[in-house]
């Protein structure tokens, strides 16, 4: 099983609560470095969690561009903007299934069902940029070329579906 949620750090907060981007309200401190989290879990293995920080809209930019990758039938690589860890996504030779990877000073590893993974990452992600438009309007274009880009990534049948939340 394959899970996914998108977190935003409040501004002006102690310790800088995280909410989750579908219930986040108001705007951010500034449009260029928005900070937040993804956690992904696959078969209850934590991948990334809110310890992992960074620049979340980035981040989910290279997610995409990791997601046309493994649709293709290739490996992805990608660190998180501002930190070295390394997210790596490998699909087996068959293609039926990726394995999801991510360093930072231990490897940590899950494999799962392509189909099932890039359904969930799709779903999330265009959630996820959904409600960035409406929160960093000055961003809206480029969240709208990520949104055609996973909406192209559902269209091709490498998901299988289009998952309702």
């Amino acid at each position: 099983m394959v899970l996914l949620r998108s977190y935003l750090r409040r501004d002006g907060l102690i310790d800088g609560e995280f909410v989750p981007v579908t219930d986040y309200l108001g705007t951010v401190a500034d449009d260029d470095y928005i900070e937040g989290a993804i956690e992904i879990s696959v078969d209850d293995v934590k991948l990334l969690t809110l310890e992992h920080f960074d620049y979340v809209d980035t981040l989910w930019a290279y997610l995409v561009e990791g997601m046309e990758e493994v649709a293709a039938g290739r490996a992805s690589s990608t660190y998180l903007p501002d930190q070295p860890i390394e997210i790596r996504m490998t699909p087996d030779a068959g293609g039926q299934r990726v394995e999801v990877a991510v360093e930072d000073g231990e490897w940590r590893r899950a494999s799962t069902a392509r189909r099932a993974l890039l359904a969930e990452m799709t779903r999330e992600a265009r959630a996820f940029f959904e409600k960035m438009t409406e929160i960093v309007p000055s961003n809206r274009d480029t969240y709208a070329d990520l949104i055609a880009r996973i909406d192209r990534l559902v269209a091709s049948g490498v998901t299988g579906r289009y998952p309702s939340r």
